[in-house]
């Protein structure tokens, strides 16, 4: 019996004591394709949010949400890695947070992302409209009033004087919005 005592008293001083996890996982968010310098995107964007759990017991899932432009409910993803895919035009704020498998709960996070696949409106017009013939004797001036609802315009053309005579003179103005989107009007 002593020996049985002794060899259990050896095996049990052998066996390590049970790891604590106290600390929660991180999750870092980024977006494809990238923002722009303004901050916006043109196209669908997938955010992805990557866990890790460094040293800790590991992640067990990441709980994410959508608001704003894009509404979706709470989505719990098993595992270090899940996506949303945002497609709706405006303002989305991607909340998310990780679990680990020791239950820790890391604070929730968010990441803003803006939307606008839509080309600003532009038109060209005249400060003089021709004749009934369809043509000017002065000098004419050609606008290019612009406009984009989304993410706003970034540039529009200037005036354009024309005073050169001559019919069917193609005056040709662009304007482009924050997020990158062209519009051209003639």
């Amino acid at each position: 019996a002593d020996d049985m005592i002794a060899i259990l008293q050896h095996l049990l001083g052998q066996q390590q004591p049970p790891s604590v996890d106290s600390d929660p996982p991180v999750t870092v968010a980024t977006t494809n394709p990238s923002a722009n310098a303004a901050g916006w995107h043109m196209e669908d964007v997938t955010v992805d949010l990557t866990a890790v759990d460094d040293g800790g017991s590991g992640v067990k899932e990441i709980e994410h949400s959508s608001s704003g432009a894009q509404m979706a409910g709470a989505a719990v993803t098993p595992g270090a890695f899940a996506q949303q895919v945002i497609t709706t035009e405006g303002a989305t704020t991607v909340t998310f947070f990780a679990r680990d498998n020791a239950d820790n709960t890391e604070a929730a996070q968010s990441i803003e992302v803006k939307l606008d696949k839509t080309a600003p409106e532009i038109a060209a017009v005249t400060d003089t409209p021709p004749n009934a013939n369809g043509w000017n004797n002065t000098h004419v001036t050609v606008m290019f009033p612009a406009s984009d609802a989304l993410s706003g315009l970034a540039f529009s053309s200037p005036d354009v004087t024309v005073s050169t005579e001559g019919a069917a003179q193609d005056i040709i103005g662009t304007a482009e919005d924050k997020a990158g989107n062209l519009a051209t009007a003639i």
